[in-house]
């Protein structure tokens, strides 16, 4: 329903029908993406905790089992504690909680279940573009696919060596475009896929210093935000907001003066991003989970080294993610 409009906006069957789907609750994150959660049972289930999910503009996607039932609950009243909500300190990230069929050893099996929590999050379907430096041009395509530009706009000089970063800057779930002057250290952000003006302008970090631009959310708050690597030293530094200020987090990580080139992404999916490293001449990748010195949470070869081929890290398939769940909290 739209609330504003008291309109119907989706209507649509979901399971199956040799299951019961009971208890469900719901919510919106900040990208029009629906999540729910419910209790299924059936003959040959014991009461479980599910959850699915509805992308924006999409359908439906298979329930995915939160915590399975392992008794059968022979009471006439059934734990009706379910609940969905967004997190406030990140926005596309969901909590869930809801109930299932326990075998606790303070209750018997008429009131005998359990509460789970667990936070999911739908994962950001990335599709590609290009950009051509000599005009300034920027051509986006909403499908991963052959065809014609989606979005065609000029955006920033071309011809002076700027480096172009996408980010989602304003928390809303669409990347926009980026400039950044290797020249003088300046970031010039937009907040639309459209020519203008820049929304945002700061210089951040010294010029002139073969400093490389990095973007991500670094803190969870579902607001991407700059950062710069120094391949010379190793060295990141990140900043939280899109302005002008000392970094927030500095940090060394891997080896300085290789060629070694940086990546961010959202490696564990905790809703945070972090960095990692490639090195081109052997095909290694080099990840961590924290945005902090220390070795590799993850390292692996991936493709051929020594040829000059580019890194690359996106989420391909726009997936619904689970990122864990707590422990169980029984109720009365």
């Amino acid at each position: 329903m739209n609330t504003s409009t008291n309109t119907i906006e989706a209507n649509t069957s979901f399971g199956d029908g040799a299951s019961f789907y009971f208890i469900p609750a719901v919510t919106v994150d900040a990208s029009g993406n629906v999540a729910m959660t419910f209790t299924r049972s059936g003959s040959s289930e014991f009461a479980s905790v599910y959850f699915t999910g509805h992308l924006a503009g999409g359908s439906l996607q298979p329930s995915t089992v939160v915590h399975a039932g392992v008794e059968c609950i022979t009471g006439t009243r059934w734990g009706d504690f379910a609940g969905a909500t967004v997190d406030p300190a990140g926005f596309r990230r969901i909590w869930l909680y809801g109930e299932w069929a326990d075998n606790l050893p303070c209750c018997d099996s008429v009131n005998d279940w359990g509460t789970w929590a667990g936070r999911v999050q739908f994962g950001v379907v990335t599709t590609i573009g290009v950009y051509n430096p000599n005009t300034g041009f920027f051509y986006e395509r909403n499908t991963n696919s052959t065809g014609v530009a989606d979005t065609t706009f000029q955006y920033g000089p071309g011809g002076l060596g700027w480096i172009p970063l996408d980010g989602d800057w304003t928390g809303q779930g669409i990347k926009t475009p980026g400039l950044y002057n290797p020249a003088t250290g300046f970031f010039y952000l937009k907040n639309a896929n459209t020519t203008g003006a820049a929304d945002l302008t700061f210089q951040f970090g010294p010029g002139g210093l073969g400093w490389l631009p990095i973007v991500g959310d670094w803190n969870g708050d579902g607001v991407d935000t700059i950062g710069l690597y120094n391949p010379a030293t190793g060295f990141f530094y990140l900043r939280n907001t899109n302005s002008t200020g000392v970094a927030d987090v500095t940090f060394q990580f891997g080896p300085g003066g290789l060629g070694w080139r940086p990546l961010v992404g959202d490696w564990n999916g905790d809703g945070v991003a972090t960095i990692g490293l490639y090195a081109p001449n052997t095909g290694f990748f080099y990840l961590r989970n924290t945005n902090s010195t220390g070795v590799a949470d993850v390292t692996f070869q991936f493709g051929p080294g020594g040829l000059g081929w580019n890194s690359l890290s996106a989420d391909w398939d726009g997936l619904w993610e689970a990122a864990g769940s707590t422990s169980d909290v029984p109720l009365p």
